[in-house]
């Protein structure tokens, strides 16, 4: 029987701090044992250099323990920066989605590479929410937490992220776009749809109990509320 409680840890990427780099080297482990895989089968190269780990802001990790359950990347972009309309993740997009984001606001929140452990899928968390819901769900206040004016993604059609994301405040921009060789589709979380949602106990539960690692220090977060 489990006996450790599921925790959400807040993890910056890149040359970890000693205090949290067990997390650090955890979560990187639970990726590459579902992403370099994925990515062989989706694009037929070999290898997947490790850059698309270290180029993100942070990695939003499930544990118990120090066992990473699962993971989802967060960056943080802004128009207001022109080599931001050139970054590969954008390349693919058509104008006219690019300038939709931009009714928002320059800054945005990319949400991407959803992992479970290949152990841990379907497996409910407290025998209430699969792992990428939660996840989902947790992404998208960090999201108005860290006031983006608008978060990204763009899930695989195939692996049927859409109603866990919608759960969690997506509206589709469009469906059918290329990337990777695979059809995604492009969502959009906005502030007043993430605000508007009652999310579950165990969702704002883990938010309260989340714990956001720093270079510089570690800081355990606690909130009385979800937003």
């Amino acid at each position: 029987m489990e006996t450790e409680s599921v925790q959400l840890h807040i993890i910056p990427t890149r040359s970890p701090a000693p205090h949290y780099s067990e997390l650090y080297f955890a979560a990187y482990a639970c990726w590459t044992g579902v992403w370099p895989q994925t990515y062989r089968e989706l694009t037929q190269k070999q290898n997947m250099a490790s850059d698309a780990f270290t180029r993100q802001d942070e990695i939003m990790a499930l544990f118990r323990g120090n066992k990473c359950l699962g993971m989802v990347f967060m960056r943080y972009e802004s128009f207001s920066d022109p080599a931001v309309w050139h970054d590969s993740y954008f390349a693919a997009w058509p104008a006219f989605a690019i300038h939709r984001l931009l009714r928002h606001g320059p800054n945005l929140a990319i949400v991407s590479q959803m992992t479970g452990a290949q152990d841990e899928r379907g497996k409910p968390i407290e025998g209430k929410m699969k792992i990428q819901e939660l996840l989902m769900a947790l992404s998208s206040l960090r999201f108005l937490e860290m006031g983006a004016d608008v978060m990204v993604g763009t899930p695989r059609l195939a692996v049927g992220m859409g109603n866990s994301c919608s759960k969690a405040g997506a509206t589709r921009i469009l469906m059918g776009l290329q990337m990777h060789g695979v059809d995604v589709e492009c969502l959009e979380f906005t502030r007043p749809n993430v605000l508007s949602l009652e999310l579950p106990e165990l969702v704002q539960r883990k938010w309260a109990e989340r714990v956001h690692h720093s270079r510089s220090e570690q800081k355990r977060t606690h909130l009385h509320s979800a937003a």
